[in-house]
């Protein structure tokens, strides 16, 4: 019997529910901070084929050199640059996490107002519910990169995907 019951909760365990998406990998083995010495360029998104929609003016984000939203494969990236690894896995982290997640602040008083409405989705007319449209982010090398996703998996999968294009 418990043999039975244990096979069983083994095969529901292994089963995906409809529609769900499975990378294969889960994504506590992808590390979501990667240091590097080589310092990444707008120019190296748009060599892996991200499409630049915006730049966006950094004056007011601390530590930033440059920052863009883009998409590639139907799926939204906020790119932003540090001079180097210890700039973008501090500053840039610490500004990131606060805009990213399902408690992340995307209407009011926002961390970084430049770019704002293009970090939320907002559904409902003038009485409009706003989301996070980044679930999660990275931080690799002088790159934080947040992603598009309803969950911080999905969010990270798509950040991973756009990873596996750039340089190393």
């Amino acid at each position: 019997m418990f043999a039975i019951v244990g096979c069983l909760a083994a095969a529901l365990a292994c089963t995906s529910a409809p529609g769900a998406i499975s990378t294969g990998q889960p994504t506590n083995e992808r590390p979501r901070t990667t240091a590097s010495d080589r310092i990444y360029h707008p120019d190296d998104l748009r060599n892996a084929g991200v499409k630049i929609a915006r730049s966006y003016d950094v004056s007011e984000l601390s530590g930033a050199t440059a920052a863009l939203n883009g998409f590639l494969n139907r799926k939204e990236y906020e790119a932003r640059f540090y001079a180097d690894f210890p700039r973008a896995s501090g500053t840039g982290a610490a500004a990131a996490a606060l805009v990213t997640g399902k408690d992340a602040a995307v209407t009011g008083k926002v961390p970084w107002e430049e770019g704002a409405t293009d970090r939320r989705k907002c559904v409902g007319g003038i009485n409009a519910n706003c989301v996070a449209k980044y679930g999660d982010f990275i931080v690799y090398g002088n790159l934080v990169l947040l992603c598009e996703g309803r969950d911080s998996a999905t969010s990270l999968d798509t950040c991973f995907e756009l990873i596996s294009l750039l340089p190393r």
